[in-house]
């Protein structure tokens, strides 16, 4: 409980016997699951900063004994209060959660392994390109799906943050200094690799290559003209592109 802050904690410490007074009211359940749903909810609670996925899923599951949503919503009310959040905010994380869900608990554990939690809104961009990838893929290897669609999207985001970059003008205390932005190939070459990746995050690791030979060598015939075979080496490297976090300065000749 030290990690939550602020009035909310008085409520925070009674959440159990407030949540107890609705049930007694308008909940009719004679099996004790109402109250092994509370407990997890008072559970994930406490923890809720470090694991928003679970709280949804707590109280996901203690929803299905509130008929009326009037009650319930006066059950998220104080949920929130309890956290210093509004009831607004209560019903996002359920419905982020149930959004989530979709995806396999194995997807969901190698996301939470990564330290990504599936159900806040920062990692929908994830949540969503993995809903989007063939199902028999995610499932042989979950955690290759995982980090094949985190670096798609790191990608896209470094492309969106290179084509926003503006020149700076920097006068420094000594020394005359330039700084390097990505010239006009690099911004080609990233918006290619960008959509490469984008295109690709559903395909398989080991497949990869295969189906990038497949593409090239139909466009090679179709739309270059090109009908003799040619032999291609690939040597990997990182990439060149400078990207707003990795520009650098350099002294001006």
């Amino acid at each position: 409980m030290a990690a939550i802050v602020g009035k909310g904690l008085d409520i925070l410490s009674n959440i159990g016997a407030l949540l107890r007074e609705i049930e007694v009211e308008h909940v009719d359940d004679e099996t004790g699951a109402a109250i092994d749903a509370r407990e997890e909810v008072v559970e994930a609670l406490e923890h809720y900063r470090l694991n928003r996925y679970r709280l949804g899923e707590a109280l996901f599951g203690y929803r299905i004994f509130f008929k009326e949503k009037g009650v319930w919503l006066k059950v998220a009310r104080i949920v929130g209060k309890a956290i210093d959040r509004d009831e607004k905010t209560i019903l996002r994380i359920v419905e982020d959660y149930e959004r989530a869900s979709q995806l396999s608990s194995e997807v969901i554990k190698a996301m939470e392994v990564r330290g990504i939690d599936p159900s806040k809104r920062k990692n929908e961009a994830v949540v969503s390109k993995l809903q989007l990838m063939p199902a028999e893929s995610v499932a042989s290897d979950p955690v290759a799906a995982v980090e094949t669609v985190l670096t798609a999207c790191a990608t896209e985001k470094a492309a969106k943050k290179s084509k926003a970059v503006k020149p700076i003008e920097l006068i420094p205390a000594s020394g005359t200094f330039v700084v390097v932005l990505p010239t006009p190939e690099d911004r080609r070459r990233l918006d290619v690799r960008t959509a490469l990746v984008t295109a690709l995050a559903a395909v398989p690791k080991d497949k990869v290559l295969d189906e990038l030979q497949a593409v090239i060598e139909v466009a090679m015939y179709e739309v270059w003209g090109q009908l003799e075979p040619i032999t291609i080496h690939f040597n990997p490297h990182p990439s060149t592109v400078a990207v707003p976090e990795d520009l650098e300065l350099e002294e001006a000749a």
